[in-house]
C-alpha cells in the first residue's frame, strides 16, 4: 500500500516594507528583507538588518529570521537568528564568536511583538537573562539604497510506503531590486544565479558534465518561471526505494544596502544523504547605478590583495583570541596561508562595518568550525581604495 503526497510549487512576494518616503506598505508578509533603526534602552542606538522566510513545505508554516545587528557606537556586526514564537510575536537570539578557545557565545535575546505599523517593540535581555531593557525597531530606507522584494518559491514532495517516507525539497527565497537604475541588470544577475544552483544540482544527480556547460548559464533572461522550473523537484523511484530525504535550499538576504552600493547573500544549503548536510554562501556586490558587478579591482588599489595577507594574520589574531606569538595554523583549527588570498579563491563581502573576508567551511577549517571571517573597518580601508571606488562613501 502506498500513498503519496505531491506538493505543488508555492510563490509568495513581500516588500522591504518601507516605501520610497519611509512609510510602511506592507504589513508582515511571509517573506521580506528589512532594515531597522532604534534604541535599547534610552540611549542604546542600533541598526538592524532582518531577513525573514516561511519554513513551510515539509516543515510548517512559521517564520524563520537571521541577520544581524550593531550598536551605532561601534559598527561591530552581531549574528541574530530566531523565529515567531506566537501570533505576531518575535525570539531573536544573538550570538558572537569569542574566538578559538571559547567557540560561540549567547549574549543576549530579543522577544517584542510585531507591530501593525512595521515596528517591532519588547524586551532585550543579557545572555544571562538578569538585564533587561525595552527595545524599539522602526523599518527605514538607509540614503542610496535600493528597493527590496523577497519572493519564497518551493517545489516539494513527499511519499509513504509501508517501509516509511521519502522526500525532496527544494525552496528559495529570491530578492528582487527595484527604484535604481541598474535594477534590471542586477535582477538578472541574481535570477540566473538561482537557475544555475538548481540546475547544476540536477546534472549532478544525472553526472553528465557536457549537460552542465550548457545548463550553467542561461541563453535567455531569467524569468521567476525560469527559476520555478529549474526548481521543480521530480519524484525519483529510486529515492522512494531507499527512504531517502533530500533537500536543496537557496536563501538569499541582504549584507548592504546604501550609498549606490548593493550587496547580496546567497547560501547554498543541501543534503544528499551522509553524516550532515552541506553548505556554502556566496556574495554579489553591485553599483545600484549602473548595475554592474564590482570587483576588488573596481574598489581597491592593487597594493590592496598584496597586502591582505598580513591584513588577515593580524585581523584574525583578534578574531580567534590568539595572542600575537600564537600561529594561525593547526593549533587554532586553521589552515590558512597566501594562496588562500589569490583573487578568484576567496569570498568577501561589504557590511556596514567594513570589508570582510569569509572562508565556507573545509576551505580553511573542519565543518565543524562553520565560516570563518573576519572585517577590516571602512577607516582602516580609506588608503587602499581606488580614486573612484564607490566606499569612499562609507568612510566616516
Amino acid at each position: 500500500m502506498r500513498l503519496a503526497l505531491f506538493l505543488s510549487l508555492l510563490l509568495t512576494t513581500a516588500t522591504i516594507g518601507v516605501s520610497q518616503e519611509g512609510e510602511p506598505e506592507e504589513r508582515w508578509p511571509d517573506a521580506f528583507s528589512r532594515q531597522y533603526k532604534g534604541t535599547i534602552g534610552e540611549k542604546l542606538a542600533i541598526q538592524m538588518q532582518l531577513e525573514c522566510e516561511p519554513t513551510r513545505g515539509l516543515h510548517g508554516g512559521e517564520y524563520v529570521f537571521r541577520g544581524q545587528y550593531w550598536y551605532e557606537s561601534k559598527g561591530t556586526l552581531i549574528t541574530l537568528w530566531g523565529n515567531d514564537a506566537g501570533w505576531h510575536e518575535i525570539k531573536l537570539d544573538e550570538q558572537i564568536y569569542a574566538g578559538a578557545k571559547k567557540g560561540y557565545e549567547q549574549t543576549g535575546s530579543f522577544s517584542g511583538k510585531l507591530n501593525d505599523d512595521g515596528t517591532i517593540s519588547g524586551t532585550w535581555s543579557d545572555g544571562e537573562g538578569k538585564k533587561k531593557l525595552p527595545f524599539t525597531l522602526t523599518p527605514f530606507a538607509p540614503q542610496g539604497s535600493a528597493r527590496i522584494k523577497v519572493h519564497a518559491l518551493e517545489s516539494s514532495w513527499q511519499e509513504r510506503t509501508t517501509k516509511g517516507l521519502s522526500s525532496l525539497e527544494h525552496t528559495a527565497t529570491v530578492v528582487e531590486v527595484s527604484g535604481v537604475k541598474g535594477a534590471e541588470k542586477i535582477n538578472q544577475t541574481l535570477r540566473q544565479s538561482v537557475v544555475a544552483t538548481f540546475k547544476e544540482a540536477e546534472v549532478e544527480e544525472d553526472g553528465s558534465q557536457e549537460e552542465a556547460s550548457k545548463k550553467k548559464k542561461p541563453e535567455k533572461p531569467a524569468t521567476l518561471e525560469d527559476i520555478s522550473k529549474a526548481m521543480l523537484a521530480e519524484r525519483d523511484d529510486d529515492m522512494i526505494a531507499n527512504q531517502e530525504k533530500w533537500s536543496l535550499n537557496y536563501i538569499s538576504g541582504v549584507r548592504l544596502n546604501a550609498n549606490g552600493v548593493l550587496c547580496t547573500e546567497h547560501i547554498t544549503s543541501d543534503y544528499m544523504g551522509g553524516a550532515h548536510p552541506n553548505s556554502v554562501t556566496e556574495f554579489h556586490t553591485f553599483d545600484t547605478n549602473t548595475g554592474a558587478e564590482l570587483t576588488l579591482a573596481a574598489l581597491f588599489k592593487p597594493e590592496f590583495l598584496k597586502a591582505l595577507p598580513k591584513l588577515g594574520v593580524e585581523k584574525l589574531h583578534k578574531a580567534e583570541g590568539l595572542a600575537p606569538a600564537e600561529e594561525i595554523g593547526p593549533d587554532a583549527g586553521l589552515s590558512l596561508g597566501e594562496v588562500e588570498y589569490e583573487e578568484g579563491k576567496f569570498t568577501w563581502f561589504l557590511s556596514p562595518g567594513g570589508f570582510v573576508v569569509h572562508f565556507n567551511p573545509y576551505e580553511v577549517s573542519a565543518y565543524a568550525r562553520g565560516n570563518v571571517q573576519y572585517t577590516i573597518p571602512w577607516m582602516e580601508l580609506k588608503p587602499w581604495l581606488t580614486e573612484k571606488s564607490p566606499l569612499h562613501k562609507f568612510i566616516p
